[in-house]
C-alpha cells in the first residue's frame, strides 16, 4: 500500500509518497492525493483521471493527513530499534514499558 520513491534528478530528492499511476510507468511523481477504495495515491494530472474513472471515489489532498496511510519511509524510522539501527521492533518490555528488538531484549530486559 504504501510506497517510497526517488526522483531521478540531480538532487536525488527521496519522496515519502509516489503516484501509484506514474510509478506503473516508471515515473517518480510525488502524490498529492490519496484514494483510500484503490488504496492509490495520485499526483496533479492522475487525480483528475481517476475522479472521472470513480466519480464515487473520495481522494484526500495532503490537507488531510490524518486520512492517508503512514508512509513507508516513517514505517521504517518507526519499526527499527534506536540503538541497534538494523533491527526491528518486535517486542515489548513491561517492566519498562519499551518497544525492544531482538539485542535489547536479550542484553537489557531480561
Amino acid at each position: 500500500m504504501e510506497t517510497a520513491c526517488t526522483d531521478n534528478k540531480a538532487s536525488d530528492h527521496v519522496v515519502e509518497y509516489c503516484c501509484s499511476s506514474c510509478e506503473e510507468e516508471e515515473i517518480s511523481q510525488e502524490a498529492a492525493y490519496y484514494c483510500e477504495l484503490c488504496s492509490k495515491f495520485f499526483c496533479c494530472q492522475c487525480v483528475k483521471f481517476h475522479g472521472k474513472l470513480f466519480k464515487k471515489h473520495e481522494t484526500y489532498g495532503r490537507d488531510q493527513p490524518d486520512e492517508w496511510p503512514i508512509s513507508k519511509v516513517t514505517q521504517d524510522v518507526l519499526e527499527k530499534c534506536r540503538e541497534h539501527k538494523d533491527e526491528h521492533l518486535k517486542f515489548y518490555c513491561e517492566d519498562h514499558r519499551l518497544l525492544c528488538c531482538n539485542s535489547c531484549v536479550v542484553f537489557n530486559h531480561r
